[in-house]
């Protein structure tokens, strides 16, 4: 079973690797709602029968292997840590002395 955040960063990732700014990403109210999983950059959801507001900084998921479900991530914290995982496989490995 994915971990919710993994759902969240594989989602955001082949923006930030393109090299989409995180003003861009953030704008773009990207979403996707095929499959089990639904998530959604900004915008409104409809939870429990109630229409919820989702700011634009804020990836929202409101539905998690075919469950209703909602939370947010920050968009912002998300993009970071992508570009942290990019810039840790770009850096050279030191081969071992012996």
């Amino acid at each position: 079973m994915p971990v919710i955040s993994d759902l969240a960063k594989n989602f955001l990732r082949p923006s930030v690797e393109r090299g989409d700014s995180l003003e861009e990403i953030c704008e773009s109210h990207m979403s996707t709602g095929d499959g089990p999983n639904c998530l959604q950059i900004g915008g409104q959801v409809h939870i429990d029968g109630a229409r919820k507001d989702v700011e634009s900084s804020c990836l929202a998921i409101t539905r998690f292997e075919g469950r209703d479900y909602f939370t947010t991530f920050s968009v912002q914290e998300l993009y970071r840590e992508i570009k942290q995982e990019i810039d840790e496989r770009k850096r050279p490995r030191q081969q071992p002395l012996w």
